[in-house]
């Protein structure tokens, strides 16, 4: 397992940034661009996901995901969204599922969600020009897992298995968890609590 170097000054990871094409994000204007900050702080949520295909295989499938929900009322603030920003998609939620009938929701939903690899490390580039308010430790998080899976087979699979569970920890107890088990501690023994 190779250990990722520190800053001694911050004592925070030092991730190789890898090259990528920056989005170009002059065409915001400053009032949007703090009403769209303000409303991921409230709204969005950055996920780190980790699956496996089936339980006999070996291979996780690991991605990036960022991504707001409203009702489906509010469709033309997230359609705006992405018109504006020009990544992600929009996917609509019914409130009953078509195939069982069953009730999803209580109102029907709809989702911005950006997933793809570039559109990602386009949302890291407008993210850290424009940086969040309250949800900047979880962000960063995702960052680092944006820009680990860039690497393709050069990318840590254990360093990214810290940063899903970092971020989840996070989620749960509200602060850093780079000051209470960093990477190089024995953190896998706290994956259960």
């Amino acid at each position: 397992m190779t250990e990722h170097p520190r800053n001694p000054k911050t004592q925070q990871f030092c991730i190789k940034e890898v090259p990528y094409q920056a989005k170009n994000w002059n065409h915001l204007t400053t009032s949007w661009i703090y009403w769209f900050i303000g409303f991921v702080d409230g709204e969005g949520s950055f996920s780190i996901v980790k699956r496996q295909k089936n339980k006999q295989d070996h291979f996780w499938n690991c991605q990036t995901k960022f991504h707001i929900s409203q009702r489906a009322d509010s469709q033309y603030i997230l359609e705006e969204i992405q018109t504006v920003l020009g990544i992600g998609h929009c996917y609509y939620c019914p409130d009953i599922s078509p195939k069982s009938n069953k009730r999803l929701h209580v109102n029907p939903m709809i989702s911005f969600i950006v997933s793809s690899m570039k559109d990602c490390q386009a949302l890291v580039s407008l993210f850290e020009q424009f940086p969040l308010k309250l949800k900047q430790d979880e962000f960063l998080l995702w960052r680092d897992a944006v820009l680990e899976l860039a690497k393709g087979k050069q990318r840590n699979l254990d360093y990214y298995d810290y940063l899903y569970f970092a971020i989840r920890w996070l989620r749960q107890y509200q602060h850093s968890i780079d000051n209470l088990y960093p990477y190089n501690s024995d953190w896998r023994k706290y994956l259960n609590t």
